[in-house]
């Protein structure tokens, strides 16, 4: 099943153990023990998170990350359409901007934020 916010529900938590295990099999645990070592590890990061806080963790680094991308893409758009006032595709992918970036900078991580219906 797939909750409101997209997430699956209703599934087991990531078998960290097996995930370790599994790494240091390959020959990474002096990675992995590097990667388990820095302070503060995120909490979606420790064996017993669930997947849906892993998830939501993701979004807002990848959200963080995408702010600068997305405020040079609304400078782009908006010069663009200032010069082609014709363009109803800019235009409209400009407005879909503009709302992604006023929802991250109010402090919005869901996908929802930078994948609009």
């Amino acid at each position: 099943a797939v909750s409101a916010a997209g997430h699956i529900t209703g599934m087991q938590p990531l078998d960290s153990a097996h995930l370790l295990d599994h790494l240091s099999n390959l020959g990474l645990k002096a990675e992995v023990e590097r990667v388990l070592s820095m302070s503060p590890v995120p909490a979606s990061a420790l064996p017993g998170a669930s997947i849906d806080e892993a998830a939501k963790d993701w979004w807002e680094k990848f959200n963080f990350l995408r702010l600068d991308a997305l405020r040079q893409e609304f400078r782009d758009l908006d010069g663009h359409c200032r010069r082609n006032l014709d363009d109803a595709m800019a235009q409209t992918r400009l407005v879909q901007v503009r709302e992604m970036l006023m929802r991250l900078e109010a402090g919005e991580t869901d996908e929802e934020a930078v994948h609009p219906a």
